[in-house]
């Protein structure tokens, strides 16, 4: 179950993200706010490993977690 604290992070990465969206459609770079607060988010989520085929052999490449379940 999300809490208040979480709701208004999601809401501040959504807006962040329409920002940049809106920039691109008009032609325009995003704001170093929409990428600073995006990059945020990116960098808060936790990766993990995760094996793949590489080539004819197998490599570790990260890869984001599902969330944790609460």
């Amino acid at each position: 179950m999300l809490d208040a604290g979480d709701l208004a992070a999601v809401h501040r990465v959504r807006e962040h993200i329409a920002a940049a969206l809106y920039a691109a459609r008009d032609g325009e770079p995003p704001s170093p706010e929409a990428l600073a607060g995006i990059n945020r988010a990116l960098a808060a989520a936790p990766r993990v490993p995760e094996l793949v085929r590489d080539g004819a052999g197998l490599a570790l490449a990260p890869r984001r977690a599902d969330p944790p379940a609460r």
